[in-house]
């Protein structure tokens, strides 16, 4: 079979353009709709910042990422600021922020790095490619023969080019007429006439020159005279192809056909099957051995196995057919995935030194066919070759495929089982983390969503019972088992107002069913007398007596004493007033009638104890009577005795003598001790429980009676 440039465009969005020599695929290139390379466009640029420690400086090109060009990348008519130390200029004495220049592409962008520039244009013609900016020209290295590079140069000499202008022919251009090449040359010069308008008309940074599309560029590139046919099965192609031929190779205008068939093109020419090859890391060999390629961060790894080779005499022999057989597929497949860097081919142990020298010349000579430079390396004694080599177009891979997102490159994943158990440890973080009634939803892959629910069922139950939360698991096919699979959402805000209605309206019952308690108590209990308005709250006591003991609010002089409404006197309290209105009587015989009247109320209260605890003593509210009866003699008693010390006071006024001050004092002294008796008295019912001893009423608040007395 001879050689075939196929240019497939039927399909809209896509442009492919291979060589096939003998049925194998040589040279790839694709192209997308929306994703066409920059590599060799020229753009008006300005300088955004200068790095001194990196040499460098980033420039705004027009893209969303500025482009990084070095100091070496930076002809000296760009500077905008002058050198005037000694020694070599450094980028930041003689570049600052806001320069102006016209950059060239000269590598794609990769990942987050920007595009490579560099401020040494050059234009590839058909034969020739010219240099605008730098004075130096020469030869293709393809061209090695000493004779034609002689002749070459001397025609570039002829073609006169600008002292600030230099030539390179290219290996197309090696049997070519002066003529031809004169074509070439005004045409390229042409073209650098309207990027010079372009770039000077500008006003903001952007596109001045684009590179021709993948079709027109491949054939200017890679035809060469031994190309039996071009073939297109676009007609729009077609013309465009047709008319490039017509200008610059008129002689091979035939060659140009117009594939019509039903087939696809690249079907037709078996070819797609090679194609998937260039995806996989694994290519096979004719003779049965294979080579697996490895992209790294750091470099290209090769490896060539035997496989299942058969039929050599001997495991060197075996080797070292394998290895030839290796050796120019890996030139093929650097140059179809266009792997650059550093390559390290790791090639079948070969003991016989002749052998491995013949491998070497081998990759080297199948390596010629390449456009990039490419420097080679020798088989080291464990058998590696390590070789460097440029690249000059985007890697296919990254315009075609995407990083799996499964394995993020590595080519493994996790099994079912540990992918589950990972979700569950994620999930019970969430749990964690969420507020109560949260919903913790997940969207799994299928297998992992029913490992999930069939084994680890009870695990999620015991998760949504502690945490109060609620998981749901949603099998989705295309899904992916990472942290970013699960999202929290809060509770339901129409639920949160319900609770918080079905809240209120309990704490309204509970308010209504407490005020109806209090109200039955109040009604069950005895009315007692309203407090005075005038009286201050008194605290609880802190011994757990039936009464506050009295605090001392203030001194009252006795005349507001005497004047003072203390409210209703209870029955007994004018008998304990007349006693009380005796001062004059002696002390003795006072405190043998205290002592007599205590004994009498001390029988008395035992009497009604005594009738309570036998069933006579009546219902609740009778005792109540009781008691309230045996406070407000209480209270009588002690009202007499403070009137009585009342009005010795102002029987006595400022002249009082020492006969009446002793009889103050042995009356505050009988006080004392009656009410110290009646509170002992009362120990009996303090052992009774609280719901069984209703409160006593108080007719009125205990007012501090035993310091009132000025001295």
């Amino acid at each position: 079979m001879s050689k075939k440039m196929l240019v497939n465009a039927a399909q809209a969005g896509e442009v492919r353009v291979a060589i096939v020599d003998e049925g194998i695929l040589e040279e790839l290139n694709v192209a997308f709709e929306g994703s066409e390379q920059i590599r060799g466009n020229i753009y008006r640029a300005r300088v955004v910042t200068v790095e001194p420690g990196l040499q460098a400086a980033f420039v705004d090109y027009g893209a969303e990422r500025n482009g990084f060009i070095t100091f070496n990348d930076i002809n000296a008519r760009f500077y905008n600021r002058t050198f005037t130390g000694k020694g070599r200029p450094r980028i930041q004495d003689v570049l600052a922020p806001g320069a102006e220049m016209l950059v060239q592409a000269y590598k794609e962008e990769v990942g987050n790095k920007g595009a490579a520039l560099t401020t040494d244009i050059t234009l590839p013609g058909r034969y020739l490619v010219i240099m605008p900016h730098s004075a130096t020209g020469g030869v293709s290295r393809k061209i090695q023969d000493e004779e034609t590079r002689k002749r070459l140069k001397d025609l570039i000499e002829k073609l006169e080019p600008p002292e600030d202008m230099g030539i390179i022919v290219r290996t197309a251009g090696e049997e070519r007429s002066k003529k031809e090449l004169q074509a070439d040359f005004q045409e390229l010069v042409r073209v650098w006439g309207h990027i010079q308008v372009r770039y000077n008309q500008a006003r903001q940074t952007g596109l001045v020159y684009r590179e021709p599309n993948v079709v027109i560029r491949s054939v200017r590139d890679y035809y060469t005279d031994d190309v039996d046919e071009v073939v297109v099965d676009d007609a729009d192609l077609h013309r465009q192809v047709l008319d490039f031929f017509e200008r610059h190779i008129p002689d091979d205008t035939g060659k140009v056909k117009h594939y019509t068939g039903k087939m696809p093109i690249f079907s037709n020419f078996g070819l797609e099957r090679q194609l998937e090859n260039i995806s996989s890391h694994r290519v096979p060999l004719r003779s049965g051995g294979s080579i697996v390629v490895n992209p790294t961060e750091a470099l290209t790894a090769i490896d060539v196995n035997s496989g299942k080779s058969r039929g050599q005499s001997s495991q060197e022999q075996m080797a070292y057919e394998t290895n030839k057989e290796a050796a120019e597929e890996v030139a093929r497949q650097l140059r179809l995935r266009d792997l650059g860097g550093l390559v390290v081919v790791d090639f079948i142990d070969m003991s016989d030194s002749k052998h491995r020298r013949d491998v070497e010349r081998t990759l080297k000579k199948a390596m010629k066919r390449d456009k990039a430079r490419v420097e080679l390396g020798r088989i080291s004694q464990f058998g590696l070759l390590e070789l460097s080599r440029q690249r000059i177009k985007a890697r296919l891979l990254a315009s075609t495929h995407r990083v799996c997102p499964m394995c993020d490159g590595s080519g493994y994943v996790m099994s079912t089982e540990a992918t589950a158990m990972g979700m569950l440890r994620r999930l019970q973080e969430l749990a964690v983390s969420s507020a109560r009634g949260s919903v913790v939803r997940g969207r799994l892959p299928v297998p992992v969503a029913l490992h999930l629910l069939n084994f680890h069922r009870a695990s999620i139950a015991e998760l949504e019972e502690r945490f109060e939360v609620t998981i749901e698991l949603i099998p989705e096919i295309g899904a992916i088992s990472t942290r970013e699979a699960f999202e929290v959402s809060a509770p339901n805000q129409g639920e949160k107002r319900e609770e918080a209605r079905g809240g209120r309206r309990g704490d309204r019952r509970e308010g209504r069913d407490g005020r109806e308690g209090r109200d039955n108590r109040r009604q069950a209990q005895p009315s007692r007398p309203r407090r005075p308005e005038n009286v201050p709250d008194i605290p609880p006591p802190e011994d757990d007596e039936p009464f506050e003991p009295p605090r001392i609010l203030g001194f009252m002089a006795p005349e507001e004493l005497a004047a003072a409404d203390l409210g209703p006197e209870d029955v007994q309290a004018p008998a304990d007033a007349a006693q009380l209105e005796a001062p004059e009587e002696d002390a003795d015989e006072a405190e043998a009638g205290e002592a007599a009247q205590d004994e009498g109320d001390d029988g008395r209260r035992r009497r009604r104890r005594r009738r309570r605890r036998r069933g006579r003593g009546g219902d609740e509210a009778s005792g109540a009577e009781d008691r309230a009866a045996e406070d407000a003699g209480d209270e009588a008693a002690d009202e007499a005795g403070d009137d009585e010390a009342a009005a010795d006071d102002a029987e006595a006024g400022d002249d009082e003598d020492a006969s009446a001050a002793e009889r103050r004092a042995a009356a505050r002294e009988r006080n004392r001790a009656r009410r110290d008796r009646r509170r002992r008295g009362r120990g009996g019912d303090e052992a009774r429980p609280e719901a069984a001893r209703p409160r006593r009423p108080r007719s009125r608040p205990r007012r501090p009676r035993s310091r009132r007395l000025r001295p």
